[in-house]
């Protein structure tokens, strides 16, 4: 059997589930090969039984995740320039802050991150149990998350909101004084720990009425199963906006996974035991990355993961590094939270009557591609203020144009980072 050659073009996506990457780029395809056995990373491993509660908020922060990309188009940062983001990591956060939220902001906050369907008194606990076992999901791949709550002195915080924390999610609690200048640096320092530098610093400063902070951080490091040799890299164009530009480009011929739909065509790039993926999705000739990326929803994610199927590749993609931050304000009102920003409802979290609000929810993100693996990170913080303070010949795949990439995990289904990369960045 022969396979049409294609000259398709591409963006590229990232989104940091740890659990596999998603891609998109614009690309040409080609070659011819002799049919070789199928290897052994291509056997499909069984998903991951999780109990009721603990499939139903892990389904819950898929869905999260997906509309957060659809109102992600929106942002200039990701339709124009380079992007990722780590979906899993600002849900966990918001994980925390749901259960002692009340009336409007609530409600507002059950909406936009799915909270809605869930059992209240269960959420923490089968959430935190759902990603222990993604963070176990692959013994010889590198998955941490850590999270912390930074209280200011003095503020009187409700105490089952602490111990349950410090319980339940292995949150570390730490009472300082933002009004000190040495603050930023005690917690530039946590990030950076865990992380493994790869956000070293994400504060230049505080806010003097912040009254607590809430910060998660998710490391993740992985080799492929089927490296790229490094003799093989080498510069060619990376085509953008009218432009062209000379990048390091990795090249290697396999059996992958792979996928074709009317106005894409897409892969599957194994890590360790197979459970994570880097997700490529790459344009047909003449078409949008955006137009791709608005079919990226939860229903057609889950019909399209199955449909996966092996042929020859012939790949060339890029070997990046990028990094970004993101104010997470903006995309959350368009999700529909707004009160918790004005003048918030956590008489749960506290017996102050002086009125709170969530003064920024910010994500720093890194990830670096290359020939053996991929490392990435993204840390969290969410600031609260006193408001009155088949045989076929090969296809061939050249990521040189824009693409979206994520990482997602089959085993616990869940999604780890996202990202477009639209223009060449600067390694």
């Amino acid at each position: 059997m022969v396979m049409e050659r294609f000259i398709v073009k591409m963006s590229l996506i990232v989104a940091l589930f740890f659990t596999s990457f998603l891609m998109l780029f614009e690309t040409s395809f080609a070659m011819t090969k002799p049919y070789r056995p199928i290897p052994a990373f291509a056997e499909k491993s069984s998903p991951l039984l999780l109990d009721v509660e603990q499939h139903k908020v892990q389904s819950r922060e898929r869905v999260f995740s997906f509309s957060l990309l659809q109102k992600m188009l929106s942002a200039e940062q990701f339709s124009k320039g380079n992007a990722i983001v780590s979906p899993v990591s600002i849900y966990s956060a918001f994980t925390i802050l749901y259960p002692v939220s009340a009336g409007q902001t609530k409600k507002e906050f059950a909406k936009a991150f799915q909270f809605h369907e869930l059992d209240e008194s269960q959420l923490q606990l089968a959430y935190a149990l759902s990603l222990r076992k993604l963070l176990t999901s692959d013994a010889s791949i590198s998955v941490k998350m850590a999270n912390s709550l930074w209280v200011q002195k003095s503020f009187p915080i409700i105490p089952t909101f602490l111990t349950k924390n410090k319980t339940v999610n292995s949150a570390e609690i730490r009472n300082v004084d933002f009004t000190d200048v040495n603050t930023k640096d005690l917690i530039n320092h946590w990030v950076s720990d865990k992380t493994n530098k790869l956000v070293p610093k994400l504060f230049d400063s505080l806010d003097s009425s912040a009254v607590m902070m809430i910060i998660n951080t998710l490391y993740f490091k992985a080799k492929w199963q089927l490296p790229f040799k490094v003799e093989s890299t080498f510069d060619q164009p990376f085509y953008y906006r009218g432009k062209e530009k000379n990048i390091p480009f990795m090249h290697s011929s396999a059996y992958i996974n792979y996928l074709e739909k009317p106005t894409f065509q897409a892969i599957s790039l194994p890590y360790g035991n197979g459970n994570l993926s880097m997700y490529v999705f790459l344009p047909k000739e003449n078409g949008d990355l955006s137009d791709v990326i608005k079919q990226i929803t939860d229903a057609n994610w889950q019909r399209w993961k199955g449909q996966f199927r092996q042929i020859d590749l012939d790949l060339s993609m890029p070997k990046f590094t990028m990094a970004n931050r993101v104010d997470f304000i903006p995309i959350l009102k368009l999700l529909g939270v707004k009160q918790a920003f004005i003048k918030a409802d956590f008489s749960k979290l506290t017996t102050s009557k002086v009125p709170l609000a969530i003064s920024q929810v910010i994500q720093q993100s890194k990830i670096n591609v290359n020939e053996e693996g991929t490392e990435a990170a993204a840390a969290t913080a969410i600031e609260m203020i006193a408001t009155a303070v088949m045989s076929r010949d090969p296809v061939t795949m050249s990521v040189n144009r824009p693409f979206f990439y994520t990482i997602y995990d089959s085993k616990s289904d869940t999604m780890l980072f996202m990202g477009v990369m639209n223009v060449p960045p600067t390694n």
